[in-house]
């Protein structure tokens, strides 16, 4: 189980060409690993409502993990908030894609959800599927992603690190994408907000 904290990142959105570029200068041979997202709430949208996000991840149909992310902010680029997470075996985290009772979890010990919410029943009401590619690079852990909503493709640079980080790690970007002539842009939602928005839309 990861334990609770704050998680901190930088998020950089890229075009394909940039993509093809980075995956094909600096990533590893692998493959990838492939990351279908499966987001869940009450049929009010209770989670939503007081901004809380609920995330069952399937990896590679091999592996389960039980997210749950709390209020967040962008700080100077940096996307700050705080993260539980579980790691559950495949079956059970395939027989939630159904709905679960969140009580019926050994839910983030500590976390306070259960106390926070109860025993909500919560249905999947939300999906996309992402390709990770992730390598080191300097001091950094690289998670180059390929992110399809709704037949939408999606390109995007994730860097976890610690806040006090944060300038040391800006300034090993802006240079790594000066030296390659690609564009710095901060990603300007999450990916979860951008399927939630293409979701609406189609309401």
């Amino acid at each position: 189980m990861k334990n609770s904290h704050k998680e901190a990142e930088i998020k950089l959105q890229l075009t394909e060409s940039e993509y093809n570029q980075f995956k094909k200068k600096y990533s590893s041979p692998n493959k990838g690993v492939v990351q279908n997202n499966y987001f869940f709430d009450t049929d009010n949208f209770i989670l939503l409502q007081n901004k809380w996000v609920l995330r069952i991840r399937i990896e590679d149909s091999a592996r389960g993990y039980m997210t749950m992310k709390g209020p967040g902010e962008i700080v100077d680029g940096m996307y700050i908030r705080p993260e539980y997470e579980l790691s559950i075996p495949l079956k059970k985290a395939e027989s939630y894609l159904h709905g679960f009772k969140i009580g019926s979890v050994r839910l983030f010990p500590g976390s306070g959800i259960l106390e926070r919410f109860g025993n909500l029943f919560v249905n999947q009401f939300l999906f996309f599927r992402n390709l990770r590619v992730s390598f080191p690079w300097k001091k950094w852990v690289f998670e180059l992603d390929k992110t399809v909503i709704m037949d939408q493709e999606f390109y995007e640079l994730e860097v976890e690190t610690e806040p006090e980080k944060r300038d040391l790690l800006i300034n090993d970007l802006m240079k790594l994408f000066k030296d390659n002539n690609w564009t710095y842009t901060i990603s300007p939602v999450s990916k979860f907000k951008r399927a939630l928005s293409l979701l609406r839309k189609l309401e």
